[in-house]
């Protein structure tokens, strides 16, 4: 009984023990602060994402009076009803019942945007074509300086 005694305590010794390391052989993050910064400006920046084939564009006029882009905005159209979609886009749809319709970006890389007509929206960024439709419509419908907002209804990331 004694040696099993001794044994289990000399082993718990040598489990301590190996436990143990010297101060400067421990990495501690004492001075991380002289080697690394953490900012913001350490992260990317973001690229605009390029328009393609097949891509759903929820494009949006907005005005100081809604009534000069009101032409330049398609109309809601009730929930589940798809007859009104311009060029085979899908509808993103509301909580209140109406439902946004959207632009597809088709085999040619079009888009049928009210009043202006046939945009080759494949192959720009998103900021281009903001730009694009901006100079499409002021002066020349608009007097005032619209905002265009545009988002991809079915947004990918391949990794």
């Amino acid at each position: 009984m004694f040696q099993v005694l001794k044994k289990s305590l000399f082993l718990l010794l040598i489990l301590a023990f190996a436990g143990c390391n010297a101060y400067q052989k421990v990495a501690y993050m004492q001075e991380a602060g002289a080697y690394a910064e953490f900012s913001d400006s350490i992260q990317a920046p973001i690229p605009d994402p390029v328009i393609k084939i097949g891509d759903v564009l929820m494009i949006t006029i907005n005005t100081t009076t809604p009534e000069a882009a009101l032409p330049f905005n398609l109309p809601l159209v009730p929930a589940g009803e798809t007859s009104r979609t311009y060029s085979g886009g899908n509808n993103t749809y509301l909580s209140y019942g109406m439902s946004m319709q959207n632009y597809l970006v088709d085999a040619e890389g079009y888009i049928t945007f009210p009043v202006i007509g046939k945009i080759k929206a494949a192959g720009m960024t998103k900021t281009a074509l903001t730009n694009y439709i901006k100079e499409a419509i002021c002066p020349q419908y608009i007097t005032e300086e619209p905002i265009v907002l545009i988002r991809f209804a079915n947004f990918k990331v391949s990794v």
